[in-house]
């Protein structure tokens, strides 16, 4: 008897341990460290090196979209109202997403500053402000060859597991490239906008219309506008290459959007989603993705500087099969008891059957 009250206390514990920890969100099962790093000041460093080469007095901006709570990250309601973090897709092609609104409608970094000749950027960031960060900087030319950074989100503090944080974040930037005059290089450029829909049993709420800004050097150039009649697409032509080229989509209700760049075009996806209240905004996953910035053991050495993305102004790139979703993480220690719950439950069962049938041999 005591043997059978011990096994269900033991049982007890294993399945309330267990249901505590499928009830936790993903971001909380960090709520516990991140509590002991939220009140220290942190700093981000950004190493940025093309071709294995430090380039120094190159501008970069950071703006400050998201702040860090116990149950994890919240968007500001400013930067909600794009309806880009709450959508799908990856951190990379939300990062630039975003960044293309900001500079559409000249929101202020959080701060400003260039790199050394060590090709390394430091912000130093106060306890009260850690969170989420877009990180972007302006294209440089060196030798002929212009280089322009890859825009990305990070955390700061950052965690590559939401267990363990770093507060001394540092990082590298990855970037494009573009040489005019080469064999292959278009004296002017083409750019082709593409929209796409994800919003099965919800075609009836598409709206007629979608208006899409062009953007130069992140300003507004020229303004489309989109519709089923005309396939949902635009091409424009003999744009010049000494300048950046980008689009961003007007507001849309309730559709979240992505902007992805494959070659010479930009892929617009909308999809459906419930209405978000920028007053209370649903917390966002904590971006930890495989094709952005990961901390490594040693992240600003310089013979790992980050590899060029692709060519942008190749026409031969083909469009994206679609948007991933960001990577969250998962829990496996609930396993073990989980496991030890289901043996137990088994023996005890067993035992139940066996003084069961004793009692009816009796």
């Amino acid at each position: 008897m005591k043997i059978t009250k011990a096994l269900r206390a033991v049982m007890a514990a294993l399945l309330t341990l267990t249901l505590c920890a499928q009830g936790m969100p993903t971001a909380s099962a960090a709520s516990g460290l991140y509590g002991e790093v939220k009140t220290e000041d942190c700093s981000l460093t950004v190493q940025y090196a093309p071709d294995s080469e430090p380039m120094a007095n190159n501008t970069f901006r950071i703006w400050w979209v998201g702040t860090m709570t116990d149950q994890g990250c919240l968007p500001f309601k400013e930067i909600v109202s794009y309806n880009v973090l709450n959508g799908e897709g990856t951190w990379l092609a939300k990062a630039s997403t975003l960044l293309g609104y900001l500079q559409r409608d000249n929101v202020a970094p959080a701060a400003t500053a260039s790199t050394g000749e060590d090709g390394k950027v430091r912000f130093d960031i106060p306890a009260e402000e850690q969170g989420l960060y877009l990180v972007a900087g302006e294209s440089q030319y060196r030798g002929g060859t212009r280089y322009t950074p890859t825009p990305f989100l990070i955390m700061v503090p950052y965690s590559q597991d939401l267990r363990t944080w770093e507060t001394a974040v540092e990082t590298h930037s990855k970037f494009t490239t573009y040489t005019p005059g080469e064999p292959d290089q278009p004296e002017t450029l083409q750019r082709h906008v593409l929209k796409s829909w994800k919003d099965d049993g919800f075609e009836e709420e598409r709206p007629n219309e979608i208006v899409v800004d062009l953007l130069r050097d992140g300003q507004i150039y020229d303004t489309v506008t989109l519709t089923a009649g005309g396939s949902w697409r635009y091409d424009w032509t003999d744009l010049d290459p000494q300048y950046e080229w980008t689009v961003v989509e007007r507001e849309n209700g309730q559709y979240s959007v992505l902007v992805e760049q494959e070659g010479i075009t930009f892929h617009i996806t909308n999809t459906w989603q419930e209405e978000i209240d920028p007053e209370d905004p649903p917390l966002i996953d904590i971006p930890i993705d495989p094709d952005g910035p990961p901390l490594t053991d040693n992240p600003l050495d310089p013979e790992n500087p980050g590899e060029p993305d692709i060519d942008i102004n190749d026409p031969d790139v083909p469009l994206t099969d679609g948007p991933g979703l960001p990577k969250t993480g998962q829990l496996w220690w609930p396993v073990l008891p989980m496991a030890m719950g289901g043996l137990a439950l088994g023996a005890l069962g067993w035992k139940r059957r066996r003084d069961w049938s004793a009692s009816d041999e009796k």
